[in-house]
């Protein structure tokens, strides 16, 4: 029977409990790291070469994989199915494991010496060596020289941006590839249906169409009437408002202008449009020709607008010379707009007028 942890801890003072956590510490690390070291022990008694040349002539018989970077050697295939069972990986988890631990040994042996004196842990090691797989070998030795005074002595966020750049000083221009590739990964992507029933909509933009559009989407999550929805629920309604785009207007324009939409202002509106238009709608103003226009005490007669000989004049056979026949719409317009004798604009050939006011 076991004794129980909490058991082992009673009874101590406190310099004794700090001890004992400090060792507990690196006994974690170091039953970490030393997997590291057993793994390295493993690739260098299953290499490549450790293949006898007749194996290689089998189909489907061993050969040499290389998991890690430049500079590292090939390891034996079938026996790293192996060893992915010892350790309880699956074969992708294992061989970038060993890809890993392969890195640390050959391309970075100055964080490698520190974890194997279990002053750096094992994880953020093979994190290191995982950011640097794709360099060269004389790229990788600068990354280590750079980071090997901080690793272990640093917390995990600054040393994690020292190695973003340290290899952005050495690889910068693959870098600005990469990145000038990303810039250009543009759109819009809708996702399927969860078993919710609801759908994602995500998108990638320029960042200032990306804080003009979600400006307007917050405006109009605020132009909603006031509920008890969350404001992640109300971004949502004011997007799902665009797709209505006479909706979504005059959602924007009764909160940019709430005098528009009262009704004092309707009320007053309506009155205005009442004036202005009880003139125009007084039928006294649609009269022959001949009468006399209002306000004038001299009579005058309204004549036909072609001012050609009058042989040549061609007119309808509903309409009689010296009378004006109005259009359905002429009454209303008031009589200025009538067309008086030669100094109208009228036909002045011997072409019929088209309209005859």
């Amino acid at each position: 029977m076991f004794e129980s942890l909490e058991e082992r801890v009673v009874g101590y003072g406190t310099d004794d409990i700090l001890k004992g956590a400090a060792e507990a510490v690196r006994a974690r690390v170091e039953a970490e790291n030393v997997l590291l070291a057993w793994t390295a022990a493993w690739a260098e008694a299953n290499s490549a070469a450790s293949i006898h040349p007749d194996e290689l002539k089998l189909t489907g018989g061993p050969r040499g994989v290389r998991p890690g970077g430049e500079g590292t050697p090939e390891v034996h295939d079938l026996a790293l199915e192996v060893l992915a069972v010892k350790i309880k990986k699956s074969d992708f988890a294992c061989s970038r494991f060993v890809g890993e631990v392969l890195d640390l040994r050959h391309r970075l042996p100055l964080l490698w010496e520190k974890v194997m004196r279990c002053e750096v842990e094992g994880w953020q090691a093979r994190g290191i060596a995982r950011q640097t797989h794709h360099l060269s070998l004389e790229l990788a030795r600068q990354v280590d020289e750079d980071l090997a005074g901080a690793a272990g002595v640093v917390a995990q966020r600054k040393l994690q941006n020292l190695t973003e750049a340290a290899i952005a000083r050495v690889d910068g221009p693959r870098l600005e590839r990469e990145a000038a590739e990303r810039k250009k990964q543009l759109g819009v992507w809708l996702s399927q249906t969860n078993d919710e029933g609801l759908k994602g909509l995500f998108a990638r933009l320029e960042p200032p169409d990306a804080v003009r559009l979600f400006g307007r989407i917050q405006e109009l999550a605020d132009a909603l009437p006031p509920d008890d929805r969350t404001p992640d629920e109300r971004r949502a309604a004011g997007l799902a408002l665009l797709a209505n785009e006479l909706e979504a207007t005059r959602v924007l324009a009764e909160y940019r202008q709430p005098d528009l939409f009262g009704e004092e202002f309707a009320a007053a509106s309506s009155r205005s449009w009442v004036r202005k238009t009880s003139r125009s709608r007084n039928p006294s103003f649609i009269r022959p020709c001949g009468t006399s226009r209002p306000r004038s005490s001299t009579p005058t007669t309204l004549r036909p607008l072609c001012s050609g000989p009058r042989s040549s004049r061609s007119w309808p056979s509903s309409i009689r010379p010296g009378w004006c026949r109005p259009r359905p719409w002429s009454c209303t317009l008031p009589p200025r707009r009538w067309s008086q004798g030669r100094g109208s604009a009228g036909c002045r050939g011997s072409a019929p007028p088209s309209r005859v006011w």
